[in-house]
């Protein structure tokens, strides 16, 4: 949620610490982990959360906010994505 509305589209935008913005496909809000394909874009998701200090996340309706990571590799733990289950 970013200024009280969840992301619409099909794709939300991140850039983990001022690198390149990356766009990642979504559906109903949500990188999905439950195929294999959608399984990769969740994993490496993951593992940037884990390794970067900050995200900045983009909607396409142009909402926007920076994120501390700090405490993010500790508090996601091991996410295992569902096609794996």
């Amino acid at each position: 949620m970013l200024l009280g509305d969840g992301p619409t589209g099909s794709s939300v935008q991140l850039t983990f610490d001022g690198e390149d913005p990356e766009d990642y496909s979504i559906w109903d809000g949500q990188v999905k982990s439950s195929c294999h394909a959608c399984a990769g874009t969740y994993d490496v998701v993951i593992a940037k959360m884990k390794k970067h200090r900050s995200v900045h996340v983009r909607f396409e309706n142009g909402n926007a906010a920076r994120f501390t990571l700090k405490g993010a590799s500790k508090a996601i733990g091991k996410c295992v994505a569902d096609f794996y289950r």
